[in-house]
């Protein structure tokens, strides 16, 4: 009862606001605080102090240091950027970075980034889960999972083929492979594994040492073939997480 009744506060809170919005711009933030981060507005729930914002799961922090600023969500494993908060749909465009796994003597090794963006999910219509790498996967598994037993709920593997012959411009599942995020995760952590078939070709793991996990929203990213040699986990990607 306790939490039905606070996301129904919310919603209010949040209708009220955006109607004020309507009639204003920027979009409104609580009287005497800081509308923009940067480029973004900090609309309110959100704020960058806790009197700013409606609780402290809102709470931006904006590093003025940057340049431009940049606004960050509190999260207990990575630093998550904010790039845009819509009130209308009630979704954050959010930036996350790469997992990479490379191969170490040409043994079996895998790399991952967990994030926990409590109170908020990912949206489940909006994001893909991309690999790249030859014989290379990536998984997306759930923190949450009440069964306490921890499994893949999505996954996507990319297979070998030179690059000469690979097709580009296409993530069939050749060097690449995309697949749709269809579950509201909200803490998770995504894995990329690399020569998943255990195979000692020297040449083969020459040629693509490395496998790549990321999500992305649906239709911001396009797959080249030089993407392969070119991605870093300095790489982010943008996310849509709704709340």
């Amino acid at each position: 009862m306790g939490v039905q009744y606070s996301k129904l506060l919310l919603q209010l809170l949040l209708v009220a606001f955006f109607i004020a919005a309507t009639k204003t711009e920027p979009p409104l933030s609580k009287p005497n605080c800081q509308q923009k981060c940067g480029n973004v507005i900090i609309p309110f729930p959100f704020g960058m102090t806790e009197a700013c914002s409606l609780n402290t799961s809102f709470l931006i922090t904006c590093h003025r240091n940057l340049s431009p600023p940049t606004p960050f969500l509190q999260n207990d494993y990575h630093q998550i950027s904010v790039l845009d908060i819509s009130l209308e749909y009630g979704q954050l465009s959010i930036s996350l970075p790469v997992a990479r796994n490379c191969l170490i003597n040409n043994l079996t090794g895998e790399s991952f980034i967990a994030m926990n963006l409590g109170p908020f999910h990912l949206s489940s219509n909006q994001n893909k889960l991309i690999v790249f790498g030859a014989d290379a996967a990536g998984m997306v598994y759930n923190l949450e999972n009440a069964s306490g037993i921890l499994y893949p709920t999505i996954a996507c593997m990319s297979v070998y083929a030179p690059a000469a012959s690979a097709p580009d411009k296409s993530c069939s599942g050749t060097l690449c492979c995309e697949t749709p995020i269809q579950q509201r995760l909200s803490e998770f952590f995504y894995e990329s594994s690399t020569n998943i078939f255990r195979r000692n070709n020297t040449k083969r793991l020459e040629s693509y040492p490395c496998g790549y996990t990321f999500l992305v929203k649906d239709g911001a990213y396009k797959f080249h073939i030089t993407d392969i040699f070119n991605l870093s986990t300095n790489n982010k990607f943008p996310v849509v997480a709704d709340w």
